[in-house]
C-alpha cells in the first residue's frame, strides 16, 4: 500500500518528505514530479514514469546512498563549482584531493576519470585502490596532488618491513 502526491521543489531540486529536505539531482530537467510513499520507503517518478529516485523514508534514519553517477556528470557542466556542492564534503579523502586541482580543465578531465570508474567500481572501491585504479586507466596526470609517488612508496613498504623482520 502506498500513497502518492504531487512534489514542489524548491531552487536547489529539494522537496520536503517527513519534516527534512530530500535533494532530488535530476528534478530540474522535470515539469511534474511525484511522489510514491510506502511505509520505510519512497520513490520520486517523472510523468513519463522514470524513476529518478528510490531511497528509504527520512524518519527511518537508514543510511542513504548518495547517487554518484549523477552528481559528477553535474559536475561536469559545472566544473567550478565542486568545492562550493553540498556532496564534495562526502567524498573521501584522496578523491576530493585528486579533485583539488586549480586548473578547470584537468578538473574536468579527472572528473570524467571518476565517472569511467564508477561503471566498475563503488566509490569506496574506487577510494580503496584509488592510485592503482588510476594507473591501472593509464592517466597520465595520475599524480598525487603534491607529487607524491605513493606507487613507489607503497612498492618500498614490505621489503622495509621484511629488512626489519630478518634484523
Amino acid at each position: 500500500m502506498f500513497k502518492e502526491a504531487a512534489v514542489k521543489f524548491n531552487k536547489y531540486n529539494e522537496f520536503l518528505l517527513d519534516d527534512y529536505l530530500i535533494h532530488v539531482p535530476k528534478a530540474k530537467n522535470h515539469v511534474h514530479l511525484r511522489c510514491l510513499k510506502e511505509w520505510n520507503r519512497f520513490k520520486v517518478i517523472s510523468h513519463e514514469g522514470e524513476t529518478l529516485l528510490e531511497d528509504y523514508r527520512p524518519y527511518r534514519k537508514k543510511r542513504r546512498l548518495l547517487p554518484w553517477n549523477d552528481i559528477l556528470k553535474g559536475w561536469l557542466e559545472k566544473t567550478r563549482s565542486i568545492h562550493d556542492s553540498r556532496y564534495f564534503p562526502y567524498f573521501p579523502g584522496r578523491i576530493s584531493e585528486y579533485l583539488s586541482v586549480p586548473s578547470i580543465e584537468l578538473r574536468r578531465r579527472r572528473v570524467n576519470e571518476l565517472l569511467n570508474l564508477l561503471v566498475q567500481y563503488d566509490i569506496q572501491k574506487i577510494h580503496d585502490d584509488f592510485y592503482h585504479l588510476i594507473l591501472q586507466e593509464g592517466q597520465e596526470d595520475a599524480r598525487h596532488p603534491y607529487e607524491i609517488n605513493w606507487i613507489e612508496y607503497d612498492a618500498l613498504q614490505p621489503s622495509v618491513k621484511e629488512g626489519k623482520a630478518h634484523e
